[in-house]
């Protein structure tokens, strides 16, 4: 019997939220003024359910070291973290430098988010 690999996600998305806190996440879009402007940066917020993994770490980005303040899992849902997004938890906001997605059978099942 194949296994379901969405309803699968959706008990860990649920699980995540039973048991994490809530996390707003920040995104830049480019939204067009007008045809004669040139785009502006908007930024999209997501709240999103996470826990937390793992405290401070020492990671390799690119040939150069970054110090972890944290890891986070986040269930996959509508919002997919991606380098460079920005984390709000509590009053810290913490940038995202790296992004793993679980994904067995080639469905997310949720995302380690490694912020700095």
């Amino acid at each position: 019997m194949a296994e379901n690999w969405t309803a699968i996600a959706a008990e860990a998305v649920a699980a995540i939220g039973d048991v994490g806190f809530t996390v707003t996440a920040h995104r830049k879009a480019q939204e067009a003024v007008s045809p004669i402007d040139a785009a502006s940066t908007v930024e999209m917020a997501y709240s999103v359910s996470a826990v937390e993994t793992r405290g401070d770490k020492n990671i390799m980005v690119g040939g150069a070291e970054i110090i972890v303040a944290k890891t986070l899992m986040v269930g996959a849902g509508t919002y997919v973290p991606a380098f460079g997004d920005k984390m709000t938890i509590g009053s810290k906001v913490l940038r995202v430098q790296r992004v793993m997605a679980y994904a067995p059978g080639g469905t997310d099942l949720y995302y380690k988010v490694d912020l700095a």
